[in-house]
């Protein structure tokens, strides 16, 4: 016969196990549910790159990774070398996967077709271009459409003017 802290121990471990299948339930309905609620967002928005990286951003918790401000101990030369020195890295990573040989250059370089000469379009080209593209603006972009657009006839007085 058990004692009654048998009982109430038996008792209390059942009730604590079905506690934790249930908190493991839950969470894994709560993980279904904001995946599929992030997903049908990603869905409704994917072309709308703006609210897609902020939405990345949230769920990485990671915000902007360019500094809003510059620190006040940099100086113009700091963010010259900065470049030089990404640029000599590139430079150095491109000349170890070029063959030595010449020949051996020669033999794995074949051009179809080359760029002997460069016609620049003309305004009107270069207009519809910009004015075709899409109104959205990814955070890559170096400046954004809508600005470019509203500032095309500036670009196009200019020309003129100078040409």
């Amino acid at each position: 016969m058990k004692t009654r802290k048998e009982v109430v121990f038996h008792s209390f471990t059942r009730i604590t196990l079905n506690l934790e299948k249930e908190f493991i339930l839950i969470q894994i309905s709560l993980r279904k549910a904001r995946t599929a609620y992030y997903s049908s967002l990603i869905e409704e928005n994917k072309n709308n790159p703006r609210f897609l990286f902020s939405t990345v951003a949230r769920l990485t918790k990671s915000h902007s990774s360019v500094e809003t401000s510059i620190p006040s101990t940099l100086c113009s030369n700091d963010f010259m070398t900065f470049f030089t020195n990404k640029i000599i890295a590139i430079r150095n990573k491109i000349h170890q996967t070029l063959p030595t040989n010449t020949t051996e250059l020669e033999s794995s370089v074949r051009f179809q077709s080359l760029l002997d000469c460069f016609v620049p379009i003309d305004l009107a080209a270069l207009t519809s271009t910009i004015m075709a593209s899409k109104p959205t603006t990814c955070l890559l972009d170096p400046i954004p459409v809508r600005l470019l657009k509203d500032a095309l006839p500036l670009l196009d007085t200019l020309s003129i003017r100078y040409h």
